[in-house]
């Protein structure tokens, strides 16, 4: 196509997610229109990709975004970016990389907030309503991402064999999970308030459906603007995910008197369901603890993980050694020191 009846920045952006929606899950997906769309918003959405997406403008638009984000965020944002940029070149609409002299942010692998299994056991007590109640649960008991969490439906779920059947994107997989205790008693908490709300559960509805837009629900009382309760109105849209689940589980470590930096959400609920089980599993002897994790997260591989976990082996054997010990003193001690010149001082 000659570039001057490129498309507009909008109808470019809707090809690309149409295509995108072929390759990733709808919660992925939204999360990369939320991000188009602010580029769209700066460049105009009705201007010609070819007149739109000049470098100048990209790279300047980049630089507000360094300044806006932290190096994690600002990352995802070039990754995302980069791939449309890319789709619009084969597509013809651009002949170069709008972020061809936009570089990564240099990060640090700072150590992330990890919340104690008692602080997990706890913050369900802290959602408002019993479908975050039981959003959180799970989150907690299975370790699953956001979006596998989001798409699971109603027919994955057999509370009498006691399995969640879960479709991992990820890696391409599907796996069925055990189902502990305290995600079966928040399940079937939540599930009779669900058909109290929305009649008879249909086997293809979400498992957490989204609220209706303009319910008017008050957060603070679980109320509508009309009065009538959560639990007596049809307030959901079974076959719409929730969209921000951040702010369910945010709210709820507010709520718990929890400090946290900005960005922590489901992940955290995932990183810190991985390492209390991980620390479970050695507790309890257990020498593949770190490789049975690894299948729980559905890493690919082991160093997915000890990244993960904030952890590797090596540093496990440093901590066990150095510990409330010395080992200055103890090789003074057995007199092991390797002296660094001869007896002559050269």
């Amino acid at each position: 196509m000659p570039r001057k009846t490129s498309p507009t920045v909008e109808a470019a952006i809707k090809d690309f997610q149409d295509v995108r929606s072929t390759q990733v899950g709808e919660h992925a997906l939204y999360n990369d229109g939320v991000i188009l769309q602010q580029l769209a918003r700066a460049v105009g959405p009705a201007k010609q990709v070819h007149r739109a997406m000049v470098p100048s403008v990209v790279e300047q638009y980049m630089v507000n975004e360094k300044q806006r984000l932290n190096g994690a965020s600002y990352n995802k944002v070039r990754s995302r970016l980069s791939g449309f940029f890319l789709f619009c070149r084969r597509r013809g609409w651009l002949d170069d990389d709008p972020l061809a002299f936009v570089g990564k942010a240099r990060t640090v692998r700072a150590e992330r907030l990890r919340l104690s299994p008692a602080e997990l056991l706890a913050l369900p007590g802290y959602a408002k309503i019993p479908r975050d109640k039981a959003l959180i649960v799970a989150a907690c008991n299975t370790a699953m991402r956001s979006g596998e969490l989001c798409s699971l439906r109603i027919s994955d779920v057999d509370l009498d064999q006691g399995y969640i059947r879960a479709d991992i994107t990820k890696s391409g997989v599907q796996d069925q999970m055990p189902i502990p205790d305290e995600l079966d008693t928040a399940l079937r908490e939540w599930l009779i308030v669900y058909a109290a709300d929305a009649g008879p559960l249909q086997p293809e509805w979400l498992l957490f459906p989204r609220f209706k837009i303009g319910g008017g629900r008050r957060i603070s009382t679980g109320q509508f603007a009309s009065g009538a309760p959560f639990d007596r109105v049809g307030s959901y849209l079974p076959t719409e995910p929730i969209r921000h689940t951040a702010r369910i589980i945010q709210t709820a470590m507010t709520d718990a008197g929890l400090t946290f930096e900005k960005g922590e959400g489901m992940h955290t609920l995932r990183r810190s369901a991985a390492r209390a089980y991980f620390d479970w599993r050695v507790q309890s002897g257990y020498d593949g603890a770190l490789r049975e994790c690894a299948a729980w997260l559905h890493h690919k591989n082991v160093s997915t993980t000890e990244i993960y976990l904030g952890i590797t082996t090596e540093k496990l054997h440093r901590d066990k050694a150095l510990k409330g010990k010395s080992f200055l003193s103890s090789m003074i001690e057995s007199d092991k020191v390797i002296p660094l010149r001869s007896a002559e001082g050269t």
